[in-house]
């Protein structure tokens, strides 16, 4: 199992990227004072609390921590369960290490932080360059900087501005945006900014009365939208603070929803996306039931939903990680019997590795007691 994690080199950046959708687990042991025995393992449908017990298993230290990231511009943010000190320090050394160029910052899991490691960056975009096929012939889509939960996401426009060119600004490099330009009506061109400007105001307000979690990820694309602005740029400015209006307009009226529930679902779709098989598309399909009622207002139902979809998603992942830790003993004396002729537990095998290809973990867990009772009829 230890070699399918450890996380390193392009791969590493695959998942940084990945990460502009949806958090990924990761588990780090930092080592011993030795120079390259860091050990970070990382994996998009695995639990950070398998993964950190990894970390400490494999790697050459004696502490790991473990959680969630996800990217946010130049930095590299992490959600820790369990973290360690100068944690920041230690990952940016890693990152480094593997000609990566981000800052990062922890955060315990209610958002606040913890510790950090950030200065002025050059050269982190060409860093997270991945190295196939459509990054060396410079094809392939360039996600955008403005994270909104997967939930609340709008299609791109057709040929629309590359926001993560127009909008990207490190948090707190910003330059702040001119507030109020200083039109001469007599220009046509200076009418077109302050019309802008005004479109701007507008969807800033709009944007400070959602979820702390979404007005956050927004903020810097608000802010850089002022510099076409600033520049007297319209064409520009019309093409980024559209696209802003859009993505906004796709997120629910604030006044008939409650933030908290917004936010919790756009945590917990984020979680179940991490989720492939039968499994992950019943909690899907759940999920996007209760967004329909969210977006209707009703918040009593949907937090109904929400309530049952946290406890289907926790017994999908606890049963997924029972199935990593009995399989292994299970499997090869159920292969052995079924090689020598044991009917009843080859039938039994094959239903729970079936259940657990289709990512049904619940199914597959059920399944392995069958296959135990068989494996001792044999024996008896």
């Amino acid at each position: 199992m230890a070699s399918e994690f450890p996380t390193s080199g392009d791969k590493l950046r695959k998942l940084i990227n990945k990460s502009r959708a949806f958090p990924i687990s990761f588990g780090f042991n930092p080592g011993t004072s030795e120079t390259g025995d860091e050990y970070f393992a990382a994996h998009s449908r695995k639990t950070p609390e398998l993964l950190g017990k990894l970390a400490l298993t494999e790697g050459a230290g004696t502490k790991s921590a473990f959680g969630t990231f996800i990217i946010d511009a130049s930095e590299l943010h992490l959600t820790c369960f369990r973290t360690l000190p100068q944690l920041a320090k230690k990952v940016k050394k890693y990152l480094k290490e593997n000609k990566i160029t981000l800052n990062v910052v922890i955060f315990d899991p209610d958002g606040n932080v913890m510790d950090s490691d950030v200065e002025v960056l050059e050269g982190w975009e060409a860093s997270l360059a991945e190295l196939d096929e459509d990054a060396a012939s410079g094809g392939g889509d360039k996600p955008s900087d403005i994270h909104i939960p997967p939930a609340f996401r709008t299609a791109p426009e057709p040929k629309a501005a590359k926001l993560a060119e127009d909008v990207s600004v490190p948090p707190g490099f910003e330059t702040e945006p001119d507030p109020e330009p200083e039109p001469e009506t007599s220009d046509p061109g200076n009418a077109a900014i302050a019309v802008l400007a005004e479109r701007l105001r507008a969807v800033q307000a709009r944007a400070a009365l959602l979820s702390p979690a979404i007005a956050k990820r927004l903020d810097g694309a608000l802010r850089a939208a002022a510099v076409p602005l600033r520049d007297g740029d319209a064409e520009a400015a019309a093409k980024v603070i559209g696209r802003i209006e859009a993505t906004v307009a796709g997120i629910p009226d604030p006044a008939r929803t409650d933030p908290k529930v917004v936010a919790a679902l756009a945590s917990l779709t984020g979680a179940v996306n991490d989720l492939d098989g039968v499994a992950g598309d019943k909690l899907r399909v759940l999920l996007e039931r209760t967004q329909g009622q969210i977006e209707a207002g009703q918040t009593d139902a949907a937090l109904k939903g929400l309530r049952t979809a946290g406890r289907a998603f926790q017994a999908v992942r606890a049963a997924e990680m029972r199935w990593v830790k009995a399989a292994p003993m299970v499997g090869p004396l159920a292969e052995q019997a079924a090689n020598a002729g044991a009917t009843p537990v080859a039938r039994a095998w094959d239903t729970a590795r079936e259940a657990a290809e289709d990512g049904d973990w619940p199914a597959a867990l059920a399944a392995l007691p069958r296959v135990i009772a068989a494996l001792r009829a044999v024996a008896a």
